[in-house]
């Protein structure tokens, strides 16, 4: 008899693999370095230049405790620029949406029609 249940794929990480990690310090721009997976355990993996074990399921570090050791490893580099990039975004966005009202920021009415539409609202009365 197949067993039809799925189980969730783990990403996978092996020995040499090269993961990135973005460094946020306070009062500097952020830097993005490279780290080599230097050993891989049932549950952990241990990388070059990082103290501490980093959780294979999550790709977080393991140690909770001390926010310096609060990070997350991405395998490709775009994973973390498309993360920046999207959080400029929402940014942006809540600017010029924000609660006060800005003559600076007034959009028309079609430009409000197109982004309503391209964000699923609908309206009642139109």
């Amino acid at each position: 008899m197949e067993n039809n249940i799925k189980k969730a794929e783990l990403p996978t990480v092996f020995v040499g693999q090269v993961l990135f990690r973005e460094a946020n310090r306070r009062g500097e721009s952020p830097v993005i370095t490279e780290h080599t997976v230097t050993k891989v355990g049932r549950k952990y993996f241990d990388c070059t230049d990082i103290g501490g074990k980093i959780l294979i399921k999550t790709l977080r570090h393991g140690n909770s405790f001390y926010s310096q050791f609060n990070f997350q490893m991405y395998r490709t580099m775009e994973e973390i620029l498309d993360i920046n990039e999207e959080i400029s975004l929402y940014s942006d966005i809540r600017k010029v949406f924000s609660t006060y009202y800005n003559p600076k920021n007034k959009l028309s009415l079609a430009q409000l029609r197109n982004i309503s539409g391209i964000i699923g609202i609908t309206t009642i009365n139109k």
